[in-house]
């Protein structure tokens, strides 16, 4: 195998956390891998940065594996509404790393746009075979270069697709970048994952644990009050981050950290709704 391009960007290295997690077997799903894409990624990846995989093992564990395995089905089930509503829209994963999501969902003919730092869409282009209307965007979410190459029209719609992403950011960068992205897409939704002052405390403790201490969480959802105030063009809403299944066939342990992540709202999914474009003045 060709040497693989290098990760120095130490956000970009984050990737490897939501990949170990879908890439392993978990309780949740004891027969199988939850993404067969992703645990032959997982797989490709192991003798380059095992010993990351193995930091990754040890500090997040079952508990990492379920929490990122909701936050994907949540994913799933977004596309899918989307699509069912927007057949010839346009999805965009801002921030996608080396997810799969793109491979893992049937999407009709919606065009698909991965998006990351060119680091990351080299390893990606390197790893990940071509796929029909499936595309992937070189740049910062903070720019608006990505943009400028969508076909994005409001009647077509437009779904952004943020996990694991803003936490990485300050407020100061991405209040702007929302309220561009919101101007520009009008009517369109974002899905992303949060967490709160002390969820980001906490993850940050994880990081350091796992190595990826040079990394820190910046970005906190407390309320959606927050939120709105970020723009007048956003409608938020937290949609509960785990179902029941979750809770099964896993360790009591892991059972009481998902209680405590989900009582105490130390992690949220938000799904932000553009506001419409309005109709010129008569």
């Amino acid at each position: 195998m060709n040497q693989l391009p290098p990760l120095r960007h130490a956000v970009s290295r984050t990737l490897l956390i939501p990949l170990w997690c879908c890439g392993t077997a978990c309780r949740i799903n004891p027969d199988a891998t939850y993404d067969p894409h992703a645990a032959r990624l997982l797989a490709a990846l192991d003798k380059d940065f095992h010993a990351d995989f193995t930091a990754i093992r040890e500090t997040f564990g079952e508990c990492g594996q379920v929490t990122t395995l909701a936050r994907e089905r949540h994913v799933d089930e977004a596309v899918r509404d989307f699509v069912r509503e927007h057949p010839q829209g346009v999805i965009v994963n801002l921030g996608c790393g080396l997810g799969t999501a793109g491979y893992r969902i049937p999407r009709g003919n919606a065009h698909w746009y991965d998006l990351d730092l060119p680091e990351v869409i080299r390893l990606r282009a390197s790893l990940l075979p071509p796929a029909p209307g499936l595309h992937c965007l070189s740049g910062s979410l903070l720019e608006d270069a990505w943009q400028d190459a969508l076909p994005f029209s409001p009647d077509r719609g437009i779904l952004l697709l943020a996990t694991g992403v803003f936490q990485y950011l300050s407020r100061e960068s991405l209040q702007p970048a929302l309220n561009r992205m919101a101007a520009r897409f009008p009517g369109g939704r974002l899905l992303f994952d949060a967490v709160s002052g002390p969820g980001c405390r906490a993850a940050n403790r994880y990081l350091r644990k796992a190595g990826f201490g040079n990394a820190p969480m910046r970005f906190s959802v407390n309320s959606a009050r927050e939120l709105e105030r970020l723009s007048p063009r956003l409608r938020v809403r937290f949609l509960p981050y785990f179902s029941p299944l979750e809770s099964e066939n896993i360790r009591f342990g892991t059972r009481l950290r998902l209680f405590l992540l989900q009582g105490l709202r130390l992690a949220r999914m938000v799904r932000l709704d553009f506001a419409p474009q309005q109709p010129p003045e008569s």
